[in-house]
């Protein structure tokens, strides 16, 4: 690093991925060095932490897992649009699956930072599991009720938010700390990845098979990323913490906000996107059922859409770290999201939702990414678990939130009018950048 500022090139080695000095000798007997820099692509940056055979064992088991978990939730959805559901209740499906995040994501941040992010992993996994099983049960024992189906999905929920904190947290350990910005990418695009893939196939299956099927698919994805962590998870380390003291952890946790300035004003720019965004897919089954007259092929595939309009967010975000600051990054980011929102209000049929529905998925991974990734730096190492833990809480858990309001604003009202409302809610979150800066 010192060679290169005092040749005055005033970039850092890691921009590049090859330099070459040669040497040689001129007709005066004096020797000239040359240095030939290969400026790495932007791409190659985003996917550099799948290099690591851990993260790459890993992120692909997180993956998948998110793709059964994607199915299931529209095989539970498709039991509640057929048993003639309310708005509301329909709308409850995706809040029964992240309102855990509000309740129990610390929790699952004050047990990782406890017993180690390996064992807290493999226990929610067993979770998951069971939900599973309890999906499968439903047919032969005639549970096929809403709350029943609710239920479930709650309990599916707490599963993810006791383990989404250990899985972040992880990539301290995972990945070299140049390369913490990427993964943080590269973790948002295979959940939106799955988000489309899994919901499809949830579709497909519901439509041909039946909603059990789709818990099916989840329960041998569980599976799988479980033999992915048992393999390459890093072994719990030693903890000094008092283990009885899990109600003063979580009192430690709720003072990082406080102590760290720039933590607090990431999560409170995460709350405010996450309400007015939980519009997006807690309104999205109503839309299929009421607008278009949809099946479940017609939700997996909108679903599918705002998942490839997030994965494809991962190409485009080098380019414009490259380019913007991150303040004008989570700007382009908002106003994406809030101008879907827009559109959702007045969008006539499903073709006209592709475009829409595009920007929103991209609009969506480039503020998660912006905001998580800089919550990864801040993050003292001690309670690393916790602070993502609160990030979660900010994002999905208040997401979950908004969707509540706004899916009894769409029972109450309109749906067209709740999007309306949602995407001009959403705007004051390009202002508060003033009060509350992340960098």
């Amino acid at each position: 690093m010192a060679l290169f500022k005092r040749a005055g090139l005033g970039v850092s080695p890691s921009s590049f991925t090859r330099f070459q000095i040669s040497v040689e000798l001129n007709s005066d007997r004096l020797v000239t060095m040359s240095v030939t820099l290969s400026r790495a692509s932007h791409l190659s940056f985003a996917f550099r932490p799948l290099s690591s055979k851990p993260f790459r064992g890993l992120w692909l088991g997180d993956f998948l897992s998110n793709v059964g978990l994607g199915a299931q939730t529209v095989g539970i959805t498709w039991i509640l649009i057929k048993n003639d559901a309310g708005a509301a209740l329909i709308a409850g499906a995706n809040v029964a699956f992240t309102i855990p995040m509000l309740f129990f994501s610390l929790a699952g941040g004050v047990l990782a930072d406890l017993y180690g992010y390996r064992s807290v992993q493999l226990y929610t996994q067993a979770l998951m599991c069971l939900a599973s099983f309890l999906i499968i049960l439903m047919a032969p024992l005639d549970l096929s009720s809403n709350w029943y189906a609710l239920g479930v999905a709650f309990l599916v929920g707490t599963a993810v938010a006791l383990r989404t904190p250990a899985w972040l947290a992880s990539f301290r350990s995972l990945v070299p700390t140049d390369d913490l910005a990427a993964a943080v990418t590269l973790n948002s695009m295979e959940v939106n990845l799955a988000r489309a893939i899994g919901p499809a196939l949830g579709g497909v299956l519901t439509a041909f098979l039946s909603p059990a099927s789709t818990a099916i698919v989840n329960l041998a994805a569980a599976a799988f990323f479980t033999l992915m962590v048992l393999r390459f998870s890093p072994c719990p380390s030693r903890h000094t913490h008092n283990r009885q003291d899990l109600s003063g952890l979580m009192l430690e946790a709720l003072r990082i906000p406080t102590a760290n300035p720039l933590v607090r004003n990431v999560l409170i720019r995460m709350a405010c996107i996450g309400f007015s965004s939980g519009a997006i897919l807690s309104l999205l089954p109503v839309v299929s059922s009421v607008r278009f007259g949809g099946s479940a092929l017609v939700l997996g595939s909108l679903l599918f859409i705002f998942g490839i309009g997030a994965a494809s967010a991962t190409v485009t975000l080098p380019l414009l770290r490259s380019r913007l600051t991150p303040e004008g990054i989570l700007t382009l980011g908002t106003l994406s999201l809030s101008f879907s929102l827009f559109c959702f209000a007045v969008v006539p049929s499903w073709a006209a939702a592709i475009l829409p529905l595009f920007l929103c998925g991209m609009g969506w991974l480039t503020v998660n990414s912006t905001l998580g990734g800089t919550l990864h730096f801040l993050a003292a190492t001690n309670l690393h678990a916790r602070t993502l833990a609160l990030y979660t809480t900010a994002g999905v858990g208040v997401s979950a939130g908004g969707g509540i309001v706004w899916g009894l604003m769409a029972q109450h009202t309109d749906v067209g009018l709740a999007f309306l409302a949602a995407g001009l809610l959403l705007l004051p979150s390009c202002g508060i950048r003033v009060f509350f800066p992340v960098h």
